[in-house]
């Protein structure tokens, strides 16, 4: 399944990838902005625009609650929220480069504890987060100009800052951690050692995503082009037409079935594939036709 938040409706459209149709509706206390599914498939955790608020959605029964973060966030208007650790939420506030905005910690485990992490550094702007994959670290990308990007270790309770970019990171607001959790691509085709956040190279701009199977890099290209980097080396490894129309580039991508199928979501088209790619040859592209496979829908 696919959850596509609609904030100014409160609510989040539920589509079956089996169907490619819509399935459910649910109704949110406040209008969502960020959102995660969380480590054990269980839950969706979305974080409530102006509310202050952290809903918590069990997908078995639909039931719903809210975690308010009180004086914690310095902000109410909340950004995007993570389970790093299983029970272990971290959650970003403030879209504005003004204010004052806290990463909070929410341990689900500890009775909805609530405390401020990153150092306690105020940190803003639209700052998102990704977790590594292999649960030692977070990174927080903040929209300052020129960008900045955070590492935080997971082994301390309090989550410290332990790294920072020194020179600007260019495209926060969109990462991809590869599997062995060496790497970090960024939405304008920096890749970064995650060890010293120092350029190992660059691909393309564009929404990327690492693969579940490999370790590639996947980056969006054009509308429905995919092109694939070994994460470590940075050489193309292939290129493919997944199909998917969304009116130009995706601003979301994620990868599901063993990496063979895909969901691009632009403004209000959404589509998703139902085969694996077909392969092209390298560029010139030729003349682009959708796949027969694959479906799109509006929004």
């Amino acid at each position: 399944q696919v959850y596509v938040l609609f904030p100014d409706r409160n609510e989040i459209a539920v589509l079956s990838l089996t169907t490619l149709r819509l399935v459910d509706r649910i109704l949110l206390p406040g209008s969502p902005r960020g959102i995660d599914l969380g480590l054990d498939g269980s839950r969706l955790f979305v974080a409530l625009y102006g509310s202050n608020a952290v809903a918590v959605i069990d997908l078995d029964t639909r039931g719903i609650r809210t975690i308010p973060l009180l004086d914690q966030s310095g902000d109410p208007r909340l950004w995007d929220v993570v389970e790093v650790q299983p029970n272990r939420l971290f959650v970003t506030s403030g879209p504005s480069s003004t204010g004052i905005a806290y990463v909070v910690q929410i341990r689900l485990d500890q009775g909805d504890a609530l405390s401020q992490v990153a150092s306690d550094r105020i940190i803003r702007a639209s700052p998102v987060i990704v977790r590594s994959p292999d649960a030692l670290f977070a990174y927080i990308g903040e929209g300052f100009s020129p960008n900045s990007l955070y590492k935080l270790s997971l082994s301390d309770p309090t989550a410290p800052i332990v790294l920072e970019s020194i020179s600007g990171a260019d495209g926060t607001d969109r990462l991809a951690v590869n599997a062995s959790g060496t790497r970090i691509a960024l939405h304008y085709g920096q890749v970064l050692r995650t060890d010293s956040f120092m350029e190992e190279g660059t691909v393309p701009s564009g929404i990327s995503a690492a693969t579940t199977q490999g370790n590639e890099l996947l980056v969006n290209v054009a509308d429905g082009i995919l092109e694939a980097y070994d994460f470590d080396t940075l050489v193309q490894t292939r290129s493919f037409d997944t199909g998917c129309r969304v009116g130009g580039m995706a601003m979301r991508l994620s990868v599901y079935d063993a990496d063979r199928n895909f969901v691009m979501l632009r403004g209000n088209s959404l589509c998703a594939t139902a085969t694996g790619p077909r392969t092209l040859p390298p560029d010139p592209y030729p003349a682009l036709t959708a796949a027969s496979a694959a479906r799109s829908m509006s929004a």
